[in-house]
């Protein structure tokens, strides 16, 4: 008795880690390739090859792709994903989410072309629970069998999505390196050893007016003043020397020809082996605060004129000795007397009892040494004598010794009681505003400089059904229609940039989900010197407005626009329908008719007298003429349907669709299809082209049954307003007559719905399924002609569903469309 070899003693399967394991257990017998003893020797060498390399491999193997992976390929998979299953499957059930993009590569190779090698491409795939971006840099080539043929594809592959991300984050890094250099005020730069700029930002650029190329390099050379020149070679050189940052004050030349002082800061940069490779720095622009300084300097007496002039108090107090300094201003304010000697709690005096312990504290906190030694503060004090109220701002600063004591707290305190009056006035005003808004029925809102909105009145709320929180987090964006929003977006920024009123009219979401027209106006506010400072608006509904200038606009234009309309069309289709009815009917049928004429004669006498061959083209040269003559009449029928009046019937459904069963006896009863009616209406139709399209359907549906199951049809129609449906072509308040036709038969992508109506398509093969690629695209000229609309839904293996929406006043229906 010969007993059968076990897959564990098979040579080129020992070893392998984990897919050798699970090669080696799996019931090869139940797959297309049959057990492993019985393989052929290249597909048993390339396993072998695959399961002992330590490169990722994969084998697409026979005509059904059958899979297999070694150790290396199998992370790539991740988990909870295609691994363990994939393995000795059809490659086609389990990489259907790249299957557009690897099928033909896989048909490439098998077709005998060279192997091909792609470099990190995206191939999402499912792993992990759920379906991932995955770079890729693999290559394809052919196994052949003993005869030569290409059997199989080998994959090499390494996954290279982190090479990627990593390039992405560094040029992202990049990119935000750049952008945030360019927003700076200060000079960037970047030089190499040579003391070559490599890169200046864009601040450099437009002082001094060069271009990026013209930047790069020694160009700096000619922009430092000559007086300057050497002293930064030597702070630059010294600075190399020691390793050590720099700062050097030089004067740089501007576009204008003119030289200013910058303060320039910077330091060598070093590789990992410690070589020097360059330099990398910024520039502050510093000639005004250094002519300031010159000039405080040189003028003790210009300095206390500033002072003066910008109407300054100031002060000076010593926090070792108690010892407290102020100017003559700060005196008055405080109500003291210009011989008075002052102290730290004579001047905390007068300061208003709501603000003395706030202003303690924060003289307190700026002389300890972890605060910075920062004092900004507001507060009221009162002159003892007047008991006159002003509103005052002290900043100041401490200085510290070396043992992080306070040794000097100074600063300076400016009169806010004007600008402290207008921010209460405009407080009043934004509350009256407010008021104002509240009671008004319209929607108010406002806007910052930028155009940001910050406020929106109870009836913006009220309308849209959402809360502060929502329209914050998410914007305000999501209540307008979103055919809108782009349009919208722009005008609003073309007025925050120009200054222009802001007018727009878009749909808003009302709290039912529905959408009303609103007028929204927005016009800027500004200050005495003319600059914006907010934006006030308003969203006025106009909906009823708008339809009703719509219908008077339409009464108008009705007229005129079907005579025009329907004389051109009706010229244009008679002269050419004409013309190509006639051709189909007589010049095109006429040969045809006698090519089938004299096929049946040779059939019937010269048979017999024919080879295999020649009965073989004999048959498909008659099978040729009649699917020419199927395809002749299916166009002279488009054409027909196509050159018909509109005469509208009241006709019952059900009597139509009757009509077309029996005539479809023969076909339903071969393929012993059941047919489910449901109650059905009357409408007004077209009833010869109305049986057309239902006779079309139904072939359809005879044509692509399943040979699975019983092929079932069902039918049903209902009336109802268009705002029931879930159709955004159908207008809201006209009533339609929605028929649904649906099978469960083979069914369709679900990407084809529109694509089929087309003229000549065709989804399915040729020798599976007869066909002209005509019948459904008369379906839908039909239903236009009906000023209905169609769609259709298909599940593969499953089914499809066709909806066909007719109005049931087709007068309403052309007024309505005209007016919106």
């Amino acid at each position: 008795m010969k007993t059968k070899k076990n897959h564990s003693t098979l040579e080129f399967l020992p070893q392998g880690g984990e897919m050798g394991d699970l090669i080696r257990a799996k019931n090869w017998s139940k797959t297309s390739i049959g057990n492993p003893e019985d393989w052929p020797q290249s597909l048993r060498t390339t396993i072998s090859i695959i399961l002992n390399s330590k490169f990722p491999m994969f084998l697409f193997w026979g005509p059904e792709l059958i899979c297999f992976y070694n150790d290396a390929y199998r992370p790539s998979l991740g988990k909870e994903g295609k691994h363990p299953y994939i393995l000795g499957s059809k490659a086609e059930d389990y990489w259907k989410e790249i299957w557009q993009d690897i099928k033909p590569l896989i048909d490439s190779i098998l077709s005998g072309n060279e192997a091909n090698l792609t470099e990190d491409q995206l191939l999402p795939i499912y792993r992990n629970g759920k379906v991932e971006d995955v770079y890729w840099t693999y290559s394809y080539s052919a196994v052949h069998d003993e005869s030569g043929k290409p059997m199989g594809v080998f994959v090499t592959c390494t996954e290279t999505t982190k090479k990627i991300m990593a390039i992405k984050q560094l040029q992202e890094s990049e990119d935000r390196f750049r952008t945030l250099s360019d927003q700076t005020p200060m000079m960037v730069f970047m030089a190499n050893k040579d003391a070559e700029v490599t890169y200046w930002n864009k601040s450099w650029l437009d002082y001094t007016g060069q271009t990026f190329e013209q930047a790069i390099g020694r160009s700096w050379d000619k922009i430092v003043h000559p007086n300057d020149y050497q002293r930064l070679l030597e702070t630059y050189s010294i600075s190399i020397e020691k390793r050590s940052n720099y700062t050097i004050e030089v004067r740089m030349k501007g576009k204008d020809g003119k030289y200013r002082w910058f303060l320039f800061s910077g330091g060598p940069h070093y590789l990992e082996n410690q070589q020097y490779e360059g330099n990398v720095g910024s520039g502050m622009d510093i000639h005004d605060h250094k002519e300031a300084l010159y000039e405080l300097k040189n003028s003790k007496n210009e300095f206390q004129f500033v002072i003066e002039a910008a109407k300054l108090a100031t002060f000076n107090y010593n926090p070792i000795t108690n010892k407290f300094l102020c100017n003559e201003r700060l005196k008055d304010w405080f109500g003291l007397k210009s011989k008075d000697n002052v102290d730290l709690s004579t001047a905390i005096a007068s300061v208003a009892k709501k603000d003395q312990k706030r202003v303690k504290k924060a003289i307190q906190k700026s002389l300890e040494f972890s605060s910075g030694g920062s004092y900004d503060i507001d507060y009221t004090i009162i002159d003892p004598n007047t008991l006159q109220e002003r509103m005052v701002r002290a900043k100041g600063s401490t200085l510290f010794n070396k043992d992080k004591v306070a040794y000097r707290f100074t600063g300076i305190l400016i009169d806010v009681s004007k600008e402290s009056l207008a921010n209460k006035k405009i407080k009043e005003s934004e509350q009256r505003f407010k008021l104002l808004a509240k009671s008004l029925p319209i929607m108010v809102w406002t806007a910052d400089v930028n155009g940001n909105l910050n406020y929106f009145n109870k009836v913006v709320y009220k309308y849209s059904g959402l809360q502060q929180g929502e329209i914050d987090n998410d914007g305000w964006l999501q209540i307008v229609h979103k055919n809108e929003r782009e349009e919208n977006i722009k005008k609003w920024k073309n007025s925050i940039d120009t200054g222009n009123d802001f007018l727009f009219e878009h749909r808003f979401k009302r709290n039912d989900g529905k959408y009303r027209w609103q007028l929204s106006r927005a016009t800027p506010q500004r200050n005495e010197e003319g600059k914006i400072t907010m934006w006030v608006g308003t969203s006025t509904d106009i909906q009823d407005q708008k339809l009703f200038a719509k219908r008077l606009e339409k009464q108008v234009k009705k007229r005129t626009l079907e005579l025009e309309q329907n004389n051109t069309y009706l010229e244009n289709m008679n002269k050419e329908l004409q013309a190509f009815a006639y051709i189909s009917s007589h010049d095109l049928q006429e040969p045809l008719r006698k090519i089938q004429t004299f096929a049946s004669r040779i059939v019937s006498n010269e048979y017999d007298n024919l080879s295999d061959r020649g009965k073989d083209w004999f048959r498909r040269m008659q099978n040729a003429a009649q699917r020419m003559q199927v395809l002749i009449e299916d166009l002279l029928t488009y054409s027909r349907v196509n050159n018909t009046e509109i005469h509208l019937e009241n006709r019952d459904l059900t009597a139509i669709i009757n009509e077309v069963i029996e005539d479809l006896e023969e076909e339903l009863k071969e393929k012993n299809v059941k047919i489910e009616l449901a109650q059905l209406n009357k409408i007004n139709i077209i009833p010869f082209q109305f049986r057309q399209l239902i006779n079309n359907l139904l072939t359809n549906a005879i044509k692509f049954s399943s040979t699975d199951r019983k092929p079932l049809i069902k039918i049903s129609s209902k009336i109802k307003y268009g705002r029931d449906f879930e159709n955004e072509k159908l207008i809201a308040n006209n009533e339609y007559c929605y028929i649904c036709i649906s099978d469960n038969g083979i069914g369709f992508e679900p990407q084809y719905g529109n694509k089929i109506f087309e003229i000549f398509q065709r989804l399915h093969n040729r020798g599976d399924y007869e066909g002209t690629g005509i019948g459904l695209a008369i379906v839908k000229k039909v239903v236009d002609n009906h000023k209905g609309f169609i769609t259709a839904i298909g599940t593969p293996k499953k089914g499809a569903t066709f909806n066909i929406y007719i109005p049931v006043n087709t007068e309403n229906i052309l007024g309505l469309k005209e007016a919106l």
